[in-house]
């Protein structure tokens, strides 16, 4: 009884230990990781770390980054009401932020850092527990501290190219989870790109083999981030080892992981059913208790523009990108919330406001059937793109057509267009345009302005994307309390 009691009481300090983090990051304004109760450390035991690893925010993102894409573009009517940083990152203005801005993408990922440096430096000297749990926690944690360094350095940092990388800013290099440490510079992106790369394969031995929840990492969590680091820096004969691995591991997985079938979900008795007039098919009740089976790693990033709102809608190119048997179309709508309609060829997304952030299943079939094509293995690749279309319509439109199976560059092409079909009004795109805007073979495929409909379907205003524009600039509070650190173009 006695034990039972320490443990309740140990838990709960952490829990206590976790709010004042919380309201210390809210108040803080001289330094943004002066984030800890000052003195000695509550956690103590095993089970205190793995309390920190589970309460950790899953709020990552908000609507801003699902306006950077080139899918996107905005009706006038609408988009002159939208939230300033909405339309800031639309409008590709400098500053995302204003001087008075705390709660940003900055923020919560600086928060979960100080916790995951925590749980990393501590967790081994901890009381009780054994060896293989302290490993398994602190490996979970590296992997974490990876996703959350690799945000940074997709948000922060200047697309990766390799002949600049040893030079090109990066992110500011926090290992501690330290209480005192100011004036923070910037290591090299290089640096980071290796730190990140070196977590992860220190944790994956170490990884469990099954993943426990969809907020905690197993063995292919960690394969398919660090496939996705690669990705991004254009290694992808090193990636496309690690995504076939982690296909061969998902059907064995306890938490279950795999594609919908769209064409069985989206029927009455289907997942995704009912399907409102408005928000569409009901998906949202699916990963707001975790449970979405596409779901690898669950960070949240909230989009209101799926509640009928049409701040930011998907541009005709985009929707002329869908044919009109592809269901994904039934997470589109051209009804608004004040009973207007968008205008013709123009659609809003809709669905889950509360998305995933983090790791999906679908991206490890488009990563996969890309890293196949660019390493020539064209039939392979058709082959995987081709499951996913499986899911996603009917039968007799899933094949890629044979003009396009058998050319490499108009196969990359394809799947690119099935990355936008896939992935819409989310963050991954805009992380690929900044992927693609240093492949010479493909920088065509990003698009370089936003445009402005009026509610007859024509343009009244564009704005052009400017390279610097790729990268966002630090808020302002991070750069005010540390004057050292570089700021962004």
């Amino acid at each position: 009884m006695k034990a039972k009691k320490n443990t309740l009481v140990n838990r709960n300090s952490v829990i206590r230990w976790i709010l004042t983090v919380t309201v210390l990051l809210h108040s803080c304004k001289s330094d943004f990781l002066d984030v800890s109760p000052k003195g000695k450390s509550i956690a103590e035991t095993t089970g205190d770390f793995e309390a920190l690893l589970n309460g950790t925010s899953q709020l990552t993102f908000f609507n801003d980054l699902h306006m950077l894409g080139d899918e996107v573009a905005a009706v006038d009517k609408y988009y002159s009401t939208a939230y300033y940083r909405q339309q800031n990152a639309f409008s590709y203005q400098d500053n995302l932020y204003r001087v008075d801005d705390s709660q940003t993408e900055y923020y919560f990922l600086a928060m979960n850092l100080y916790i995951y440096n925590k749980i990393i430096n501590e967790v081994m000297a901890a009381k009780g527990g054994s060896e293989q749990q302290k490993r398994s926690i602190r490996a979970e944690a590296l992997v974490a501290r990876a996703w959350a360094n690799f945000m940074m350095v997709k948000l922060y940092t200047k697309p990766y190219v390799q002949a600049t990388a040893a030079t090109d800013q990066g992110i500011i290099m926090q290992r501690e989870a330290s209480v005192t440490a100011s004036n923070f510079t910037r290591g090299k992106l290089q640096e980071a790109y290796d730190w990140i790369i070196n977590d992860l394969q220190t944790a994956l031995p170490d990884l469990p083999e099954q993943t426990a929840t969809r907020m905690r990492c197993g063995k292919i969590t960690g394969e398919v981030l660090l496939a996705q680091v690669y990705f991004m820096m254009g290694r992808y004969t090193d990636a496309l080892p690690l995504l076939s691995s982690s296909l061969t591991r998902l059907p064995k997985e306890t938490t279950p992981l795999g594609l919908y079938d769209y064409a069985k979900e989206l029927k009455s008795d289907g997942a995704f059913y009912p399907i409102h007039p408005l928000y569409g098919p009901m998906r949202q009740f699916i990963s707001s208790s975790y449970a979405d089976h596409e779901t690898l790693f669950y960070r949240m990033s909230l989009n209101y523009n799926y509640y009928a709102y049409a701040w930011g809608v998907l541009s005709k190119e985009t929707m002329a990108l869908f044919s009109d048997k592809d269901q994904r179309r039934a997470f589109t709508n051209t009804g608004l919330i004040d009973g207007n309609t968008l205008p013709p060829g123009i659609a809003r997304a809709c669905g889950d406001p509360y998305e995933n952030s983090g790791l999906n299943v679908p991206e490890i079939y488009l990563q996969l059937a890309e890293c196949q094509a660019r390493s020539g293995e064209l039939t392979a690749a058709v082959e995987t793109i081709e499951i996913l279309r499986r899911n996603r319509m009917p039968q007799e439109d899933v094949q890629v057509p044979a003009s396009i199976a058998t050319d490499r560059s108009a196969l990359i092409r394809f799947i690119l267009d099935e990355g936008i079909r896939e992935t819409y009004m989310t963050p991954y795109r805009w992380f690929e345009m900044r992927r693609l805007s240093v492949d010479e073979e493909f920088k065509d495929r990003v698009k370089m302005e936003h445009k402005v409909y009026d509610m007859d379907g024509n343009i009244v205003q564009r704005f052009p994307l400017r390279p610097e524009r790729l990268t966002l600039r630090f808020p302002f509070n991070i750069k005010n309390a540390n004057p050292a650190l570089e700021q962004n173009p």
